[in-house]
């Protein structure tokens, strides 16, 4: 099931890879790396169970999305990350079309 996950995982998105991804493509992930993690969709659940170790702090979840957030601005995204990050609760945003 996990090996199966990362598979899937990496065909979506392979850091490894990061520099050859279009700004655009890399702002989108950036975006749903920041929901996901906003969201508690990431880490999985299924893979939490086997891992407990890889639940994220609320400060972790904070730190990634900061981050994700930084870039975004960095490379001129910002303003969508707004409506992002203007809530430590929830996340209200629209996702670009890239």
């Amino acid at each position: 099931m996990v090996e199966s996950d990362v598979g899937r995982a990496r065909s979506r998105m392979n850091l490894s890879h990061w520099d050859e991804y279009s700004s655009d493509r890399r702002q989108a992930l950036l975006m749903e790396i920041a929901v996901a993690v906003r969201g508690r969709e990431m880490p999985p659940a299924r893979y939490t169970a086997i891992h407990p170790d890889a639940r994220l702090t609320d400060q972790e979840r904070v730190l990634i999305s900061g981050w994700a957030s930084a870039e975004m601005r960095r490379t001129n995204w910002g303003q969508y990350t707004q409506s992002l990050f203007c809530n430590e609760s929830a996340i209200e945003c629209t996702v670009p079309n890239p």
